[in-house]
């Protein structure tokens, strides 16, 4: 491959941008102008050639151990350092403002002292858009470093010590994912791969888990979202799209998908200039849903029913689901599987859902599109602590029960508490049995978050309900603090 190196991305006074596609892999055309515009110099920038084993996506280039490296300082900052020491390069443009979001309570039933059934009230910082000329992004993560080569905490995606990483994987050092991390952590020891300029804006998106719908969902997508609140429009993105969901939301969302640059393991690009946004999603995950139903909803959707039972294939089964079928039957629940549908199909169904019984995992992340009020009842193996859907039941105005189950096996199978589950719904749906949800037209159900802000306030309706629906026996309540889900 022929990589343009004539000049460095500073000298670039004005460039004519064209890009084509050969042989599966981007071409950027460039005529190049010096300081003085007396001489221009020819090139082309190929990103290389990706391909995608499972969740990994690997290039050519990659596969090959690196001959020349680039030596960065080593040393980490935060953002309002970074900006303090380079006023005239990095620009931090402040998008909306803090958010105060109020105490949440939902129901546990289970003997791990984690869950304690309270979010306490907590303060969202605003997002913001991060302006970095001479920016890098290293890895499929896009690890950020300011135009210095100095790392930024905030976009540091691989803090975890190995020894802390053996406690927290199953497994220990056995477990595939402890040796990756052991290569990712000696490849930035020793240096960075070869750095590749980049002429324009680039905007970096990607995260750790990105092929995960919950994570695409809920952390891609909400960026996205702050640069376009900015009014900006990126010559590239550094994005993952390669899944069916991934492909229709960029599509929805008026990203030119031949402007999407793949990251890749052993990634090092340096932008002229470098577009980051903050990853504060809880400011904008309801929007992203109000925007997907506006845009992707079928508008004529077919009526079914308003009580779901999202099943699985793969990991996390229940192991007793025929008598586990039988109980949610009587209480009028139909079974789906959502590897079977389309992300309109997804959206729909939640859309018509008042009550949802799920497995843990990334189907959950379909609640942000329910009405407000709905209830939740999700089924998480024991041991396995993971709040996060507690915490979009309480952006979502969703009431949240959460029901410990027995693991069985290394696929975190569950023997689900079938009485448990029969008693909390009886005391939680007995008064109205289940319906079938006719579907408003279109226009009348786009209605956007923001129309809600006129209603009751979600902690009054929170605290309602709570007295409505009082704890169920055998449950408890603890308090819980705030923290992500990874």
């Amino acid at each position: 491959m022929k990589f343009f190196r004539a000049c460095s991305v500073d000298r670039i006074m004005s460039s004519q941008i064209r890009h084509t596609v050969l042989n599966g892999n981007k071409v950027l055309s460039c005529v190049i102008r010096g300081k003085a515009g007396s001489m221009e110099e020819h090139g082309e920038l190929r990103h290389p050639r990706t391909f995608r084993i499972g969740k990994y996506v690997l290039a050519t280039d990659s596969l090959l151990p690196s001959v020349r490296f680039t030596k960065l300082p080593g040393t980490w900052c935060t953002v309002p350092e970074l900006v303090d020491r380079f006023p005239e390069q990095v620009i931090q443009q402040v998008v909306g403002h803090d958010r105060q979001v109020p105490e949440f309570r939902y129901h546990y039933s289970g003997n791990d002292p984690r869950y304690d059934g309270v979010l306490p009230a907590t303060t969202v910082p605003a997002d913001f858009l991060l302006h970095i000329k001479q920016g890098r992004a290293f890895g499929r993560d896009c690890v950020i470093y300011g135009p210095d080569g100095t790392g930024l905490r905030e976009f540091d995606y691989q803090q975890r010590t190995l020894s802390a990483l053996q406690q927290e994987l199953p497994g220990g050092r056995l477990n595939p994912r402890y040796w990756k991390h052991t290569l990712q952590t000696m490849r930035r020891t020793k240096g960075l791969p070869a750095v590749r300029y980049w002429p324009g804006k680039v905007a970096a998106l990607n995260a750790p888990s990105s092929y995960n719908y919950y994570h695409w969902m809920l952390e891609i997508l909400p960026r996205l979202i702050t640069l376009q609140k900015c009014g900006i429009a990126p010559d590239w993105y550094l994005v993952d799209a390669f899944t069916p969901f991934q492909l229709q939301t960029l599509r929805a969302f008026g990203v030119p998908l031949d402007r999407v640059l793949q990251p890749y393991s052993g990634m090092h690009v340096q932008a002229e200039e470098l577009l980051v946004p903050s990853r504060h999603f809880p400011n904008s995950c309801r929007e992203a849903g109000a925007e997907l139903i506006r845009r992707i909803a079928p508008t004529n959707p077919a009526a079914s029913s308003d009580r779901i039972f999202i099943n699985r294939r793969g990991s996390r089964q229940p192991v007793n689901v025929d008598p586990f079928r039988q109980a949610l039957r009587q209480f009028g629940f139909e079974e789906h599987y959502l590897e079977d549908y389309s992300l309109p199909k997804q959206i729909e169904l939640f859309q018509q859902a008042n009550a949802v019984v799920a497995m843990h995992g990334a189907g959950l992340t379909n609640t942000v599109f329910c009405p407000s009020g709905a209830l939740v009842v999700e089924l998480m193996p024991e041991g396995k602590y993971r709040p996060c859907y507690p915490m979009l039941s309480r952006l979502c105005d969703l009431r949240h029960y959460l029901v410990s189950a027995k693991r069985m096996g290394f696929a975190q199978h569950m023997l689900v508490p079938v009485e448990t589950i029969r008693s909390l719904l009886t005391d939680l749906l007995s008064e109205r049995p289940a319906a079938m949800r006719i579907p408003t037209p279109a226009k009348e159900r786009r209605v956007t978050r923001e129309a809600m802000a006129g209603r009751e306030p979600p902690h009054s309706r929170i605290e309602r309900r709570q007295n409505e629906c009082p704890l169920p026996i055998g449950t408890r309540s603890r308090v819980l603090p705030s923290v992500g889900c990874h």
